[in-house]
């Protein structure tokens, strides 16, 4: 008799990347290419930043089959507001995080669904300087305006309140 074993597996560059001890470094401004697959699989990828930074995301090429969920989680594994844009080809997700530190992106798929098919991420980060005029978040450490001396405030992060006295 004969047995005949026959298996389309998925080649996938990134696995394991299954849990946080196994995330992969996230490459920032190269295409980087995801699948999801097996039912079930989450994709871990992790970065480090030194100072505030605006973090942008564009996955593309979304295979049909998956309608994407990305979770955006400090070291301590909680889960930041991340708000993400749709459209027929593409998900943007854009934030600016305030804190340096240790953080990590999580794919999987709303559904628990699969596909053998890949999608694109492409992840870009902004540096932001840091405000020269920080703490000045009360009236206690409020920054001294003086005449003729120009200052460039900056609102960071997005609840950022700037307290200035004359």
């Amino acid at each position: 008799y004969r047995i005949w074993v026959d298996h389309s597996g998925v080649l996938d560059s990134n696995e394991p990347c299954e849990a946080r001890e196994e995330a992969k470094p996230l490459l920032w401004d190269k295409p980087t290419p995801i699948t999801m697959f097996p039912d079930g699989d989450k994709d871990f990828f992790t970065f480090t930043l030194e100072r505030p930074t605006q973090v942008d995301l564009v996955l593309t090429s979304l295979p049909s089959a998956l309608v994407p969920l990305i979770e955006l989680q400090d070291s301590q594994g909680k889960k930041l507001p991340f708000p993400e844009t749709w459209d027929a080809n593409s998900i943007v997700l854009s934030t600016r995080i305030a804190t340096a530190g240790k953080y990590y992106f999580v794919f999987q798929d709303r559904n628990n669904r699969s596909s053998k098919d890949s999608f694109l991420l492409l992840a870009h980060r902004t540096e932001s300087e840091p405000d020269p005029n920080e703490p000045n978040d009360s009236s206690k450490t409020a920054t001294a305006l003086t005449t003729g001396k120009e200052i460039r405030p900056s609102l960071f992060p997005h609840n950022d309140v700037d307290w200035y006295s004359v």
